[in-house]
């Protein structure tokens, strides 16, 4: 019976230096860390069209003669939401590669007989197409560096993020307002007006709304009649407008901060007592939103 004992003790010990050789426990006042604060930092504009991509590198490190032997790499929860910003706004992010979570494991590093682990290549990533405030967005997480079940050491992995101004304005809901009714017996019919509308204008940090426009004219020989027609516009985004009268100016602009919604656009034609000269009567009425210099 002793012998057919003796091949099943001999496997166990056999397995036996192989799950040792797994625990980077602290020896003698040696334990993995790794070295300095991770940091990974971009620029994010919302109006672009690719995420944000910012690489980075984990890197494990131990004493000479603490390895061969595998270390747990693991990362904190972050916030809800994501980074944090002006006004408690967050910015939404994830991770690709070494930094990827799952289940909040990243992954597991083979720390060699010289004390280190290979470069483990990994990335923030922050998606487009978030509208929020400009500024500057952050967070920090820990690092956790464990050996099976027995945390080692910690280091900061800090993500942050600079939102810069930018505005998004759509086209119009309808871009040609014709004033053909406008007009009675040569004349303007006072106070005649039309509106439109841009759907999704935003802003995401302090900004300007300018109207630019002249008279509507004609090319058709006017003699001693009239060869324009005057009109005052208003553009009205995030409850502050702008108003402009071609009779008098060329633009008219206002100040605006981070906001989003519709930009209403009313138009009015001006009656100046005149008779008009027969032909097609035409203007340009731009709109433009902008962030402030």
């Amino acid at each position: 019976m002793v012998g057919r004992l003796l091949p099943c003790l001999l496997l166990l010990l056999m397995s036996l230096p192989a799950e040792a050789g797994q625990n980077c426990g602290a020896k003698g006042g040696k334990t993995l860390t790794i070295a300095q604060p991770i940091v990974l930092s971009g620029n994010y504009d919302p109006t672009a069209a690719g995420n944000v991509v910012v690489p980075g590198v984990i890197q494990v490190g131990a004493p000479p003669g603490l390895g061969p032997c595998v270390a747990w790499v693991t990362l904190s929860k972050g916030q809800v939401g994501g980074m944090v910003g002006p006004g408690g706004a967050h910015l939404a992010y994830g991770f690709s590669g070494a930094f990827q979570t799952a289940g909040q494991e990243v992954l597991n590093i083979s720390v060699d007989g010289n004390g280190y682990g290979p470069p483990q290549s990994g990335a923030l990533v922050i998606g487009a197409g978030q509208h929020v405030p400009a500024g500057t967005y952050s967070e920090t997480r820990m690092i956790n560096v464990s050996s099976v079940s027995t945390l080692l050491s910690q280091q900061s992995l800090v993500v942050s993020a600079t939102v810069v101004s930018s505005c998004t304005l759509p086209a119009p809901a309808t871009s040609h307002l014709d004033f053909s009714q406008g007009i009675s017996a040569a004349h303007v019919v006072a106070g005649y007006a039309m509106a439109t509308s841009i759907a999704g204008a935003s802003c995401t940090g302090p900004s300007v709304l300018r109207l630019k426009g002249g008279p509507m004219v004609t090319t058709a020989a006017a003699g001693n009649l009239a060869s324009k027609i005057d009109y005052k516009a208003t553009a009205v985004f995030g409850g502050v407008t702008a108003a402009l009268s071609t009779s008098s100016q060329a633009e008219a602009q206002s100040s605006v901060g981070a906001v989003s919604g519709a930009v209403s656009i009313d138009v009015s034609l001006v009656d100046e007592g005149k008779t008009l000269a027969a032909g097609n009567y035409n203007a340009m009425l731009s709109v433009v939103l902008e962030p402030a210099n």
